[in-house]
């Protein structure tokens, strides 16, 4: 029986098969090594069949030798996919990639064709997807700009007598022994720190290569605070390099502290920097001088861990709702004060730098420092938000009698491909010094999967 009467065609073209040559394997590379006798395949993956069909076209079909002839070469040169009925395998969707047409005249009235076609699936059209850790970064890179900016404005020791001059030594040099003090704890730098290193490279005025060392680092920048070091060296007069130097500090504690988390944890506590230093006196010209280089250096402080608690966000694991919700609360709070301080109601006390002023065009206004302040609280919102749904609830369990960890999550979930991670967590949760010895009659919280 031909082959014929199977309905054999590409494309709806209908032709004859002799016979057929298909390859079915698996994909990957072959490798060889020297003085060895067998070398190692890395399997890649299935591959995608290959069928080789040996067919031909007569007088005998729809139209003619020719005309058949001629439909089936412009079948196989089309674009895109095409339907290949094949006389083992049935429908398969397979782009040509070989199309072989003979002629003899030993057989007038017949060509003979030799195709190659390879099973695939349509080109996947591409997919919009929002990536909100690059749009958290790229607004924290802008307020953190507009920080430095408006600092620079409001930072002013030029012409000052001594003791505001002492007074700016004395609160750039708390702020440098905050910075030690939080970095000396901390266990060693983020395991990915592409995202990280750069823009603090970028801050601190140094090639990525000066941070191999961060810890050794981190200290030599800190010292360039202390002492005499910041006035010898002019940093304490430059508002703008003197902001650059302490926000730097400031990510570079987010790369010393191990992950993500804990980052965001060293960073809330940096932000309270400031908030004992006593208050200023502002009877006087030079006391308003005083105090508003203290306000300055202050909110930079503040803004520049705030802005790197939200850069933290993307990459935090967050383990349930409650927690995203808590944490998305806090920023947003912190962002949200921020910004309000930016208004004309939250005017400087003193008359660092601008004076109380607006600054000229040029410069940094509030109004643009309060939209980026803001654009960074959207940015960390929809993160957070669009993670959310992904997380689990938190509730309460209570179990009757002293057990191990895992017959707790085992009574809880019913799981047992899953229960050994979630004894874990439950143990680590709420604290348990044994994962064997669950106290029974305590209220435990537990993650509740949706």
């Amino acid at each position: 029986m031909k082959r014929w009467q199977l309905g054999v065609s590409f494309r709806g073209v209908p032709f004859f098969v002799d016979n057929t040559d298909d390859e079915f394997a698996r994909r990957g590379a072959h490798h060889q090594y020297p003085q060895r006798d067998k070398g190692t395949f890395e399997d890649l993956g299935k591959d995608d069949p290959v069928y080789n069909l040996h067919g031909y076209v007569t007088e005998f079909s729809p139209g003619g030798y020719a005309a058949a002839r001629d439909k089936l070469i412009a079948a196989c040169t089309a674009g895109g996919l095409g339907d290949l009925v094949h006389p083992y395998y049935g429908t398969k969707k397979v782009q040509c990639t070989s199309c072989r047409v003979t002629h003899s005249d030993k057989e007038n009235g017949v060509a003979r064709f030799v195709l190659s076609f390879i099973e695939a699936n349509e080109p996947a059209a591409p997919v919009e997807v929002d990536n909100n850790a690059a749009k958290v970064n790229d607004a924290a890179d802008a307020a953190q700009n507009a920080a430095l900016q408006d600092f620079a404005q409001n930072w002013n020791l030029a012409g000052v007598p001594s003791f505001v001059y002492d007074a700016a030594t004395g609160i750039v040099q708390s702020v440098a022994g905050t910075l030690t003090g939080l970095a000396g704890p901390l266990p060693g730098i983020l395991g990915d720190t592409g995202k990280f290193v750069s823009g603090t490279a970028r801050l601190l005025g140094v090639a990525r290569e000066a941070l191999d060392n961060p810890m050794a680092f981190f200290m030599r920048q800190a010292n360039s605070l202390t002492g005499g070091a910041a006035s010898a060296s002019g940093l304490l007069s430059d508002g703008l390099a003197l902001g650059r130097q302490i926000s730097g500090l400031g990510r570079m504690l987010s790369l010393l502290s191990g992950n993500e988390k804990d980052a965001y944890k060293t960073q809330q506590s940096f932000r309270t920097t400031g908030q004992s230093w006593p208050g200023v006196p502002t009877y006087t010209e030079n006391r308003r001088v005083q105090a508003g280089n203290q306000e300055a250096l202050q909110t930079l402080v503040e803004r520049t861990a705030v802005i790197d608690s939200a850069r933290m966000t993307p990459y935090m694991p967050l383990e349930s709702r409650i927690d995203a919700v808590a944490v998305r609360d806090a920023l947003t709070e912190q962002i949200d004060a921020l910004a309000e301080r930016t208004l004309p109601g939250f005017a400087r006390s003193g008359l660092g730098g601008t004076g109380g002023r607006r600054p000229p065009v040029g410069e940094m206004s509030p109004d643009m420092l309060y939209k980026r302040l803001e654009a960074l609280r959207v940015a960390v919102v929809a993160d957070i938000t669009k993670r959310g749904p992904e997380l689990g609830l938190i509730g309460s369990y209570t179990p009757k009698v002293t057990r191990p960890a895992l017959v707790v999550a085992y009574e809880l979930y019913h799981d047992l491909g899953r229960d050994a991670g979630r004894a874990t967590e439950l143990a680590a949760r709420n604290g348990v010094h044994h994962p064997g010895f669950v106290p029974g009659g305590q209220t435990m919280e537990v993650k509740l999967h949706a």
